[in-house]
This record gives structure tokens, C-alpha cells and sequence, in this order.
């Protein structure tokens, strides 16, 4: 657990690079009907990120995500925070579920303000991309893991916003802008590859949003400040060398993604 006076931080904008999957102590879900106010009782303000290397800040020698959202949250309120990532690389959809069996994590979890995840990426292989880009659904593709993806987050965020004891306290879901490798490393593996694996992440997004509804919690879209609303944008600038994850910008990108979406309503009462 890392805890700071908040204002210890740059607040915005950090320039260095970095990148790994992950799933986030912020649930974000869109058009769920949760209340998108984070509340807290007295004490610092309580952040946790679950999910892969990209929440858990591999490749980007930066403060990951998660803990620049609670410094963003805190300094607003002139009070401390108190981050916990439980974001691990390689981690999979399944294996948040079982994070979440451990008594430490559903202790603090309970007593958190904000919860930031984002998982899911690990759950699927690169191998298909290219052969399967035109039926990136099908049975003999990435289906049955798409099916699984829902069905297991579901279940994930359902059991972290039931642990939560604060009646405003949040959870949110984060999408991703590629599943797999993108930018310029991924367009070195030819544009079979580029087309198949934008089609898979705009379908894995689409399954973390239902998921994110049917829990009853919020989806931030990561997709977007990436590639832009019509997926064309280089995120090359925003991404570490290996092409897979976030550097000390695109870190910065989804803090104000999920700020955006937590809207002016963030403070703690």
C-alpha cells in the first residue's frame, strides 16, 4: 500500500514512458445508472486499481494511473489518499476473481472510496488476430472467451461493489484502446494483424461495458483518447517502446479519462 500527502504529485502531466494491462481500482460503466459522485467517510481518500500490467505501471516508469486519480481527487479536498494496486501483468479476467477472495484485498476493498479496473486483455491470444479479423465473434475465433469476459467481470465487479461499505463510494471498468500490441510496433506486423486486433478490442470493449451495466457500474471509455472517436488516430506518442502498454502520457490520458467521467462531482463527504 502507497500513501501520500496528495499534492506530493505532479497532478497532470507526467513524461515518461510505459505500459502493461491491468485492472484498476475504478470501475467505469457506461450508461449505468450508478451515481458517478465519490464519497468517503473521514480519513484519506481510499483508491485501489485491480487488473493487468497496464494499471499495475509496467514498461512506463511513471506513478501508474490509479494513484494519479487519487492524488487528482484528494488535492481537490486539501486531504491525503491512500492507493492500493493490486493490478499484476499477466493477469486475467479470472484471476481478479480470485484476488478478491483475499481477506486483505476485501478489506480494504470495503473501505474504499474509488475502485479503478481494468482487465480483460490477457484473457485473449494474438495468435488468431490476423485470421480471425473477419469473424472475430465466431465460435472458432474469440467467442467463447468474449462470452467468458462478460460473464466472470460481471460477477468481479458485482462482488467488489457489494464489498464497498460507502453508500457513494465507485466502481469503474476500464476499456482499452488495443488488446494487443498497437501504434507503430503493431503496424510492423502487417495490417491483417492492425485490422484484427482493433476489431477484437472494439468487441472486448463492448463486453466490459455490458459487463461493467450489468453490475451497476461504470465504464470509462479508453479507446477514445487513444485512437479518437473514429479509431484512426497514431497512439504511438502515448505508448512505451514494446508498443503494449501506456508510457507517462497515455497514463496521463486515462487519469483524465476517468476524471471526465467521474464528472465535477468528486468530492468526499
Amino acid at each position: 500500500m502507497l500513501s501520500r500527502r496528495s499534492g506530493s504529485l505532479r497532478p497532470f502531466r507526467l513524461h515518461h514512458p510505459g505500459r502493461l494491462c491491468a485492472i484498476s481500482v475504478a470501475l467505469v460503466i457506461l450508461g449505468s445508472s450508478a451515481s458517478a459522485s465519490v464519497a468517503s467517510a473521514s480519513g484519506p481518500v481510499s483508491v485501489i486499481t485491480f487488473g493487468d500490467s497496464v494499471p499495475s505501471g509496467a514498461a512506463c516508469h511513471c506513478i501508474p494511473f490509479g494513484e494519479k486519480v487519487a492524488n487528482s481527487i484528494a488535492s481537490t479536498q486539501d486531504k491525503d489518499y491512500a492507493f492500493r494496486n493490486y493490478a499484476r501483468g499477466g493477469s486475467t479476467s479470472a484471476g481478479l476473481l480470485s484476488t478478491l477472495k483475499t481477506p486483505e484485498v476485501r478489506t480494504n476493498t470495503a473501505g474504499s472510496d474509488l475502485v479503478l479496473v481494468e482487465t480483460g486483455a490477457n484473457d485473449f491470444s494474438p495468435s488468431k488476430a490476423a485470421q480471425c479479423r473477419n469473424d472475430i465473434a465466431s465460435k472458432n475465433c474469440y467467442g467463447p472467451q468474449l462470452r467468458a469476459l462478460r460473464s466472470i467481470l460481471s460477477s468481479a465487479l458485482r462482488t467488489i461493489k457489494s464489498l464497498q461499505k460507502y453508500p457513494r463510494a465507485e466502481v469503474m471498468a476500464l476499456g482499452y484502446w488495443n488488446v494487443f500490441q498497437d501504434g507503430a510496433v503493431g503496424r510492423a506486423k502487417g495490417k491483417a494483424f492492425v485490422v484484427g486486433s482493433d476489431r477484437l478490442t472494439r468487441e472486448v470493449n463492448k463486453t466490459i461495458r455490458f459487463a461493467a451495466r450489468d453490475a451497476g457500474v461504470w465504464y470509462v471509455d479508453v479507446y477514445t483518447p487513444f485512437k479518437g472517436p473514429k479509431g484512426i488516430n497514431d497512439p504511438t506518442s502515448l505508448l512505451a517502446a514494446d508498443g503494449d502498454h501506456p508510457n507517462g502520457d497515455g497514463h496521463q490520458a486515462i487519469v483524465d479519462a476517468v476524471i471526465r467521467r467521474l464528472g465535477p462531482r468528486t468530492s468526499l463527504v
